[in-house]
């Protein structure tokens, strides 16, 4: 479901970063971009924290067109499912 707005927010994003090269989208998924079912994201998020010694998180939830009603769920998801799990 959120594959589309990323697409649409990396091909927005590609012209301003300052290598010029397309965001390969694929690549992304499996990196930085955390999304999925809040077990997914909380366990996405823990590994980050661990491998890079994190303290805080920012969190972007509103992209690439993301209708506002799911942007409110996900917001609700996050802090109803996923945060609990997270590690400190």
């Amino acid at each position: 479901r959120w594959r589309p707005h990323l697409r649409a927010y990396a091909s927005f994003a590609t012209r301003w970063r300052g290598d010029g090269k397309a965001i390969d989208l694929d690549e992304l998924m499996a990196g930085a971009a955390i999304c999925g079912d809040p077990s997914e994201v909380a366990d996405r998020l823990n590994a980050q924290q661990k491998l890079l010694g994190l303290d805080t998180h920012l969190l972007l939830i509103d992209i690439g067109g993301l209708p506002h009603d799911e942007v409110l769920g996900a917001i609700r998801l996050l802090g109803e499912k996923v945060l609990p799990q997270l590690t400190t």
